[in-house]
């Protein structure tokens, strides 16, 4: 611009007619005084002007400037004074008057270009036709406020030279000499504040922070300084947002919400006060609190927001504050303003009719208000215009006029050595400048006055804090300090104890992305996010770090290990089996005391040494066994302690010599013992070769082989004491090292061949006379010793550690006491005990081994009793059922002593009480039917297993065995009479059992609920059938019930036994071939304990996914569900299995309410015609001669038929209406399972029916010639079962698949709650094997109610959402396909699909 007014006068200067004509309205400046030299000053007395509306086809309108700014004004002051202050001094500008103009740049940057171009271009001319060559240049320029506005003024007169001094323009930007040549300022550049907040900032240890910034020069510099600044000390910034005063409502509300949403608690503001004030009222509108505000020199420090008491959430506010300092005699300046003063300048008006609320007279906008006399008292008014306890920016400003004029001073005063000094008032710009560069003065008060380089002053700031005095206003207090000048590691010092913090509180606030990362953990950068966001992953084994935060954990050398807290390596602790442990001391006794025991038989063999036994027994070896048993007792020893050389080769070589010692004397002994018996024959001379001598050779033979093996191991490869670093990281195992291993096996080799002979003989001679032979006892010794040694080996080679060595001292202490015992036990308990059998005549006598045979009548003895059946009714065919009518037994512990106890069942099943019911409803339902079985009676014989897999085998024993109810103990074995066909049982476990136990014998067992598909082995169970169809079939349907909801990520729960656990592995094998993950698979049985229930509903609640398949029986079903009510565990999608989920008892329990929702697969409800009216048809007969029915009533209604002395209970009489209460064994609306028990029944029965030998119904009866009887085998009606199909009465086709099991046709069920508020089960589909293909699978969406009785509203439950179009999968490392991150696709691919990988 200034380039081209100058083009512009030098062509004017040119032309005819050389005047200038000035285009526009000229502006005054608000205060001026004439003098000899003139200082102009820019300042923004008002913070905004009047907008206009530019056609361009006009003079555009006075510019009318707002909102009068007290803090500007006050500057304006200041100058004011500062330069009445100099022209009263002698010292300085003697002789000369200095003058000034004070332009108002009403906060506008043309307006203040205006006001530059004016101080250029000189005053304006009285007369428009006068000479543009008359040039009257401003000496030097103050101002102006903001950095922005500044940079504006800067760039224009930097051409000229003329001197722009700025008392408040930080930005760092304005410290470049090559754009900004004149440019000077007395307040330090923002790259000192910026490292001054820095250094603040890390000092509070805050590494996450936001910030907050005028969008402006100042700001936009000044922050970008500081963060590039921050980042390299660690400090992290959130956000970094920017706002102007000029801005729009929608941007302040975006900055308000980045602050609400961010997670750091503390807030870096780069502002100035007129953008900064918008902020704060729009946080104080919202009322957000909590943070910590660290502000600007711009804002912190300024009197308008510390005086208002709109801001009470800026209490402990800490900041950079300029140094305060005190200008004598200027706060009775600004007091002392005269009417005339007043009356003269507008600003000055509009400054007294805001301060006083009144008006001048001749105001157009005069109101009610009260008139201005100017002779008010301003000193009565507490403002912050004259406020100037902390004078910060004033005394820049100050100092601002007094370089001027100083320099002003350095021009216009003759040296010495001239001697005619004549003053020329005729100063050029450039000379101002290059004074000022040289410039260094000290003021009155103490204030220095030096620019650097770059035109900037020495930066020293306060840190500033805002507290509250007692009267509740804010004050603030100087807690530190930042001087750049100052010497390394003194620049910055802070008073922590006089600081009070956001929120009043004394305690310095935390503001960290993480954690700081303690010594023994490293840090782990989250990915996408800064460096000051990361994970504390602890240090891996072997590795750890001694200080915070660490970057990477450190190897400790290998004879060192990390302590617990893996931020130190220790020495590690060196492991051998010593005599100072446990387990060593006690090995070591065990040795004394075998070794004292073996002495004690040795002196009792040898004070008994002519006694019969001891020389039937070889007296000779068994003294030789009992010293090598000592020797093995006492070298045991030898392998406790700390390994050294000479152990190492001794442990292993007194073992194996020894011990073969031993072996071969015992082999000595089998050898003789069977030479003996065997050479009987006259004339045989073998024993000539089996005298004392040769067996002592022979002992001495195998022991020569043994050293030798142990003398060459010795010199090829020894033992030798070896530190053992591979089994345990922290431990130092200080163990014995083989030398050679085919040595060391070598020695177990030849012991266990040596041991292998010895049994193989003594075997061959256990039938020979006790009283001369201890073959037998030799043959279990042998037996026991090769048995440790075989498991030695494995145990041997596992086992890591000082373990090793405890394992072998335990073989051959377990090995040497077997012999001990097993050898010369029974002989010291005749010789001590029983002495009159120690005589040669008793040896003499052989006796007869004995043996058991049967009895002469050929007759059974029964040892126990007999299982009993609760429900029984006799017929010419018998159909057997087992049920679980009791859900336990009570514990018994065998004493092996005595005769056990009976068993008593307790815990009464109501639904198994059913089945039992059924079977009978249906057999008397037979028995009035002729077309089935017509002339034949059904019974039945029902047990109850009472949950116990053994009670279960019981009675499918006594089924096989064929006792009566009549059983006589004396009866022949070879009696058989099986029932026909058996029904039960109810859990896959027990079906198991059950099934093999029948298979041998081909009794048919058909099953109503065993559901494993691990029955379906025909080879294993040929005769096992059921009526409800397979597992296999049922997880096709959960994971297509899984599937149809698209939950791809669920947990699981499923009984331990075989159906949850053959059933959760098929369905889990199913749910990932269909793209489900499995996040989780627990196991539960009833019988688990407390701790693995809670460990499972942790598992629960600590789980992601939002559906839980349970896979259990009721029974199980129930511990869980049961705990998870107790824990409030809610918000869950249960989906069940068919064995719990249309269970009535939990269906109708108030307490599974919360399981309102659930969804799953049962099996479809049927209806019995009668069975409802059967089951209330109790009467008192049946209650009395039916225990388990009197059980049931008590149970039922609270009574007892059984009187007790002084207890006070509720009789019961058994005319109890049983109609009149709802009970779950009444409750037959909702037959599932029960039916199958039904169509067994019928199944069995049919079967029977098709082997009747001639004709079928009533044909049978009348028919002569047909046998009456028949002798129907259990294995006839297994293979009629096999190819059975007729139509039930109900309509069903009734027939078994080629693995003997029902097909597959399920109901798809939802618990609901009903009108009346209980719960109900709803069908909501199907599943059905024999529909066609497209319609096996199908649900009425609209129908269910979800978790928590939500309805219409799917729930959710995925590990990852799916990737939309133009993303792609990238899958988790270590974790599921289900679950992945979703990242853009790469340059130049796409992707159209959603789930792309």
């Amino acid at each position: 611009m200034l380039p081209v007014l100058v083009l512009l006068c030098i062509e004017m200067s040119m032309a005819e007619s050389p005047f200038c004509q000035l285009y526009g309205t000229p502006r005054f400046p608000q205060f001026s005084k004439d003098g000899h030299v003139i200082i102009g000053a820019i300042f923004s007395i008002h913070d905004t002007i009047n907008s206009m509306k530019l056609n361009f086809q006009a003079k555009p309108d006075h510019v009318e400037c707002q909102s009068l700014n007290f803090r500007e004004l006050r500057f304006a002051q200041t100058m004011r004074f500062a330069v009445e202050e100099i022209n009263n001094r002698t010292d300085l500008l003697p002789g000369v008057e200095l003058g000034y103009k004070i332009y108002d740049s009403c906060g506008s940057v043309p307006m203040a270009l205006k006001a530059a171009l004016d101080f250029a271009s000189g005053p304006f001319p009285s007369n428009y036709n006068q000479s543009c060559l008359s040039p009257y240049f401003a000496s030097g320029i103050i101002g102006e406020t903001a950095s922005s506005t500044t940079v504006a003024v800067a760039s224009t007169v930097g051409p000229l030279q003329i001197a722009l001094v700025s008392h408040c323009a930080s930005c760092a930007c304005l410290s470049n000499r090559k754009e900004f040549p004149s440019f000077f300022r007395t307040i330090p550049s923002d790259a000192f504040q910026a490292t001054a907040l820095v250094q603040l900032v890390k000092y509070f240890g805050w590494t996450w922070i936001g910030a907050v910034r005028s969008d402006n020069d100042y700001g936009n510099y000044g922050m970008s300084s500081f963060i590039m600044q921050a980042q390299q000390e660690g400090i992290c910034i959130e956000y970094a947002e920017s706002f102007y005063r000029t801005d729009t409502k929608e941007k302040l509300l975006n900055v308000v919400d980045t602050i609400k949403k961010s997670t750091s608690k503390v807030i870096a503001a780069f502002m100035a006060t007129a953008d900064i004030i918008f902020l704060f009222k729009e946080l104080t509108a919202q009322n957000i609190t909590g943070f910590q505000w660290i502000g600007t020199e711009a804002w912190v420090t300024d009197p308008i927001l510390v005086s208002s008491n709109e801001f009470s959430f800026l209490k402990g506010t800490i900041g950079i504050g300029l140094e305060k300092s005190v200008i004598s005699g200027l706060e009775d300046f600004l007091y002392d303003i005269s009417p005339n003063e007043i009356n003269s300048s507008s600003v000055m008006k509009e400054f007294w009719e805001s301060v006083f609320e009144c008006r001048f007279p001749g105001n157009s906008k005069t109101t009610n208000q009260t008139t201005c006399t100017g002779f008010e008292s301003l000193r009565r008014r507490k403002h912050s215009y004259n406020d100037v306890s902390k004078t910060r920016i004033l005394r820049n400003v100050y100092k601002a006029v007094y370089a001027i004029s100083k320099s002003l001073h350095t021009l216009l005063t003759c040296k010495k050595s001239e001697e005619d000094c004549e003053k020329k008032m005729n100063i050029y710009p450039w000379q101002v400048v290059q004074q000022l560069n040289a410039i260094n003065i000290t003021l009155k008060n103490g204030l220095n006055v030096v620019f650097d380089n770059n035109g900037d002053s020495v930066a020293f700031y306060e840190i500033i804090n805002w507290q509250l005095t007692e009267e509740g206003n804010a004050k603030l207090v100087t807690a530190g300090y930042y001087d750049s000048h100052a010497p390394a590691g003194q620049k910055f010092n802070i008073e922590n104890r006089s600081i009070i913090w956001a929120n009043g509180d004394y305690t310095v606030p935390t503001s960290a992305c993480s954690e700081t990362c303690t010594p023994g953990t490293r840090k782990a950068l989250k990915k996408g996010k800064p460096a000051c966001c990361f994970d504390c992953i602890p240090c891996t084994r072997g590795r750890i770090s001694n200080k915070t935060d660490s970057i990477d954990c450190m190897l400790c050398p290998s004879q060192y290990w990390p302590n617990k807290q893996r931020n130190q390596c220790l020495p590690k602790e060196i492991e051998f089996l010593s005599y100072d442990e446990n387990l060593g001391l006690v090995l070591v006794l065990f040795s004394l005391c075998g070794a004292t025991l073996t002495v004690a038989i040795l002196v009792v063999f040898f004070h008994h040494r002519r006694t019969p036994i001891v020389k039937a027994n070889n007296s000779g070896l068994s003294f030789l066994l009992l010293f090598s048993l000592t020797l093995c007792f006492l070298s045991s020893i030898s392998f406790v302690g700390k390994p050294s050389q000479w152990s190492c080769m001794f442990r292993h070589t007194v073992f194996g010599i020894t011990f073969v010692l031993c072996i071969s004397s015992v082999l000595g002994k089998t050898i003789v013992v069977l030479m003996a018996f065997k050479a009987t024959v006259p004339g045989n001379n073998t024993l000539k070769w089996f005298g004392p001598k040769h067996q002592q050779l022979g002992v001495a033979a195998c022991t020569l082989i043994q050293a030798i093996i142990c003398v060459l191991w010795l010199i090829t490869s020894p033992p030798y004491p070896y530190q053992n670093m591979k089994y345990y990281n922290d431990i130092i195992i200080l163990e014995c090292a083989l030398g050679s291993s085919a040595a060391f096996f070598s020695v177990l080799g030849y012991i266990g061949l040596l041991s292998f002979v010895c049994f193989i003989f003594a075997f061959l001679a256990r039938h020979l006379p006790d009283n001369f032979s201890e073959a037998k006892y030799i043959t279990f010794s042998m037996l026991i010793f090769c048995t440790v040694w075989l498991t030695f080996i494995p145990a041997y080679i596992s086992t890591p550690g000082k373990y090793t060595v405890a394992v072998e001292i335990f073989a051959i202490l377990s090995s040497s006491f077997g012999l001990l015992f097993c050898i010369f036990a029974p002989k010291c308990y005749i010789i001590l005990l029983y002495p009159e059998r120690n005589t040669k005549k008793h040896m003499m006598a052989v006796l007869s081994v004995a043996s058991l045979t049967k009895a002469e009548d050929g007759a059974c003895r029964l040892l126990g009793p007999l299982a009993t059946s609760p429900y029984f009714q006799p017929g010419d065919i018998v159909i057997g059922a087992i049920f679980s009518i009791h859900n336990s037994v009570g514990g018994v512990n065998p004493s092996f002593t005595a005769r056990p106890d009976p068993l008593v069942c307790k815990s009464l099943n109501y639904r198994e009480l059913q089945y039992a019911q059924i079977v009978a409803f249906a057999v008397d339902e037979i028995n009035t039917n002729y077309d089935i079985l017509p002339g034949f009676k059904v019974g039945y014989k029902v047990y109850d297993s009472c949950g116990s897999g053994p009670l279960a085998l019981m009675a499918a024993l006594d089924f096989t065995n064929g006792q009566d109810m009549e059983f006589s103990t004396n009866s022949s074995c070879p009696t058989q009479h099986f029932v026909s066909a058996i029904i039960g049982e109810s859990t896959s476990t027990s079906s198991l059992a059950l099934a093999s136990t029948f298979a041998p014998f081909r009794i048919p067992l058909i099953s109503h609920c065993a559901t494993c598909d691990c029955l379906r082995n025909r080879h294993e169970f040929p005769s096992f059938f059921r009526t409800i169809p397979s597992d296999s079939f049922q997880t096709t349907a959960l994971v297509k019930l899984v599937k149809f909801f698209g939950w791809s990520w669920i947990g699981t729960v499923h009984s331990d036994n075989d159906y949850g656990n053959t059933g959760m592995s098929e369905f889990i094998t199913k749910a990932q071939k269909e793209g489900i993950c499995i996040e989780y698979s627990v196991s539960l049985y009833r019988s688990d304990s407390r701790e693995i229930i809670q460990k499972i509903i942790d598992t629960i609640k600590l789980s992601t996914s939002k559906v839980v398949l349970i896979f259990m029986t009721t029974a199980d079903a129930m511990i869980l569900l049961k705990e998870l009510y107790t824990q409030n565990v809610t918000g869950i999608q249960f989906v069940g299995s068919e064995a719990w989920v249309t269970d009535p008892i939990l269906v109708s329990n108030e307490q599974y309410r919360f399981l309102t929702g659930a969804i799953g697969i049962g099996i479809p409800k049927k209806v019995i015609p009668g069975f409802e009216e059967y089951l209330y048809n109790i009467n008192i007969h049946k209650i009395y001669t039916s225990p388990l029915m009197m059980e049931f009533w008590e149970e039922v209604f609270n009574c007892t038929f059984r009187k007790k002395t002084g207890i006070n209970e509720k009789i019961c009489t058994g005319l109890e209406n049983l109609r009149s209460i709802s009970h779950p064994y009444t409750d037959v609306s909702n037959l599932r399972v029960a039916y199958n028990v039904y169509k067994a029944v019928y199944l069995a029965v049919h079967a029977m029916n098709n082997l009747l030998p001639c004709g079928k119904g009533l044909e049978y009866l009348y028919r002569t010639d047909c046998v009456k009887t028949i002798n129907i085998q259990p294995w006839q009606v297994a293979d009629q079962l096999k190819s059975i199909n007729f139509t039930f009465k109900t309509g069903e086709d009734v027939y078994f698949n080629e693995n003997m099991t029902a097909e597959a046709r399920y109901d798809v069920v939802n618990w609901q709650m009903k009108e009346n508020g209980k719960v109900g089960i709803v069908t909501i589909g199907y599943y059905d094997t024999a529909a066609p293909n497209g319609s096996t699978f199908w649900i009425n969406n609209t129908r269910i109610t979800w978790a928590d009785g939500q309805s219409n509203m799917i729930p959710k439950s995925v590990c990852s959402d799916s990737c939309t179009v133009g993303n792609r999968k990238a899958f988790r490392k270590g974790r599921p396909v289900c679950c992945f991150d979703c990242l853009p696709c790469t340059t130049g691919k796409i992707s159209n699909t959603t789930g792309v990988r």
